[in-house]
């Protein structure tokens, strides 16, 4: 697969002949990748908790010149490597198997042709086109504008499939109809082609730009997809979200999943079950965000009150006072003593009306008791140091033991690190005699690897010039270790996901 660089910087978005009416909107495929879930009529793709098996397909051939948008909805700081590209001339119903990764399992293959995303493109809500020419040559675009050629090669006497693989660090993408935001284009007067207008490309990258500049302005701790789940990795959750009726300190987001503290605030913060409860599931939340400016924790509890008849304005700043309330209510506080972003909670009413808590996998332990033969609501009053919390959602399976985690996090990690390797790394040499070709394809592979190996593995501009501290790996260059160690990389090595103490320069001689 040919690869080359452009200079190619003035054409924008749908700056071409495409018609922007002679297809419906792209969509996934309903075949897919085993981890991969497809969701919103087929908008949105998302994977599970492990990196791979992440493989999609558009939902019917692209044309020449046609762009395939996507948003980069969610990023996960577990892993490395970034989603890769690409199209296909297989029909992806008739395909029975889908491996573990595009490259190299597919572009192996005739009829396959993808490549990695530069990692600088790979950040928040960032929006990536990617469109083919007649000649094979694929280019793409970040926000509205084209950077230039991505690779050539491309077979395009036949149908071509759009082809990703959302590997790595990207968790989740969404497949963006940008024809809803052109509303400054009309047909001529034969009803052919629609045109759009220079002002209304310059509205749409304006917006694209500045929505995305907002976006990307979040911190880490705002992004409760970067801080995904592992003790319950495994299990099927029942979507469950927070009522709509909250302390009059607290904000919902993400349909209803997500609620924070207002910043100035350290009281105040309930939030209800959007339902009452089951007796047997347990209900999962995650910690987000914390603030250690204040003393005290989150609370939790269970009432009979609907939430819907609360009067929020009576809730009271110190959750105790809600048992003087008529209504049966019942709270223990600080239940995530000293509480970090990612901390899973688990709360569980058994038959008997004991509660069970447990955290992080722990062993449970029984935090109250309460009478279930009435309906129940829980509740949290996200207090103190607990800033902002996740409803994960309901789930009767088992959580598992720290212990576990540990050893399945070594395999995957041993697992991604493999597949980061160069594709000559790659390649099995057989078990046959060695000839002088052989020696000349190992020699040349030697060198490949020798020359990967002083490429920095985020950029794959800059040469290796530097050692991260502790753990002593030789990856990247001194800009991108400085930014993965303070910046935007999450402070953690990407080859072993060990915490980076420090970036130590190193001098060739």
């Amino acid at each position: 697969m040919g690869q080359g660089q452009s200079s190619l910087t003035g054409p924008t978005f749908y700056s071409g002949t495409y018609s922007l009416s002679d297809h419906p909107a792209l969509k996934f495929s309903a075949k897919h990748g085993d981890n991969c879930q497809i969701l919103r009529d087929g908008c949105l793709a998302r994977r599970g908790d492990s990196f791979c098996k992440g493989i999609l397909f558009s939902d019917r051939p692209v044309e020449v010149g046609e762009r395939a948008c996507i948003r980069l909805t969610e990023l996960s700081i577990r892993w490395s490597g970034v989603i890769r590209l690409g199209f296909t001339s297989h029909d992806p119903t008739s395909i029975q198997t889908l491996p573990k990764y595009v490259c190299p399992d597919l572009t192996s293959k005739p009829g396959y042709w993808a490549k990695a995303l530069g990692e600088r493109y790979s950040e928040s809500n960032q929006l990536i086109h990617y469109y083919f020419t007649n000649n094979g040559d694929v280019y793409f675009g970040v926000n509205g504008v084209d950077k230039g050629l991505f690779f050539s090669g491309v077979d395009t006497r036949k149908p071509l499939w759009c082809l990703i693989d959302l590997y790595g660090n990207c968790t989740a993408i969404e497949m963006i109809d940008m024809r809803r935001s052109l509303n400054n284009f009309t047909p001529d007067e034969n009803n052919s082609t629609p045109t759009v207008t220079d002002q209304a490309e310059e509205v749409l990258v304006s917006s694209i730009d500045s929505n995305t500049l907002n976006l990307n302005n979040l911190t880490i701790n705002n992004d409760h997809l970067t801080v995904p789940l592992r003790f319950n990795s495994m299990s099927t959750f029942r979507p469950l979200t927070f009522h709509q009726t909250t302390g009059m300190n607290i904000c919902l987001g993400m349909s209803r999943s997500l609620a924070w503290r207002h910043d100035d605030e350290y009281s105040n913060g309930y939030v209800f079950t959007g339902e009452n409860i089951s007796v047997g599931e347990r209900i999962v939340v995650q910690i987000i965000s914390t603030e250690n400016m204040y003393i005290g924790s989150l609370a939790f509890g269970l009432t009979s009150c609907d939430p819907s008849s609360v009067d929020t304005d009576g809730l009271p700043e110190d959750s105790d006072m809600l048992l003087d309330r008529p209504e049966y209510w019942i709270v223990s506080k600080d239940v995530a003593n000293n509480p970090s972003v990612g901390d899973e909670l688990s709360f569980l009413v058994n038959d008997d009306g004991s509660v069970e808590f447990s955290k992080n996998g722990e062993e449970s332990s029984v935090l109250l008791y309460v009478d279930c033969s009435v309906p129940l609501w829980a509740f949290w009053d996200v207090y103190g140091n607990t800033q902002k919390l996740r409803l994960v959602g309901a789930t009767q399976d088992p959580v598992l033991t720290p212990d576990l985690v540990v050893q399945e996090d070594n395999d995957a990690a041993r697992e991604n690190d493999y597949n980061n390797l160069s594709m000559l790394d790659l390649v099995d040499p057989g078990d046959g005699p060695s000839t002088s070709v052989d020696q000349e394809e190992s020699s040349q592979r030697r060198q490949d690897s020798q020359t990967d190996n002083e490429e920095c593995k985020i950029c794959y501009e800059a040469t290796v010039d530097c050692v991260i501290y502790q753990c002593g790996h030789m990856c990247l260059c001194y800009q991108c270790a400085l930014q993965q160690w303070k910046g935007r990389g999450g402070g953690v090595c990407p080859m072993c996901r060990e915490t980076i103490q420090d970036i130590i320069k190193i001098y060739r001689s």
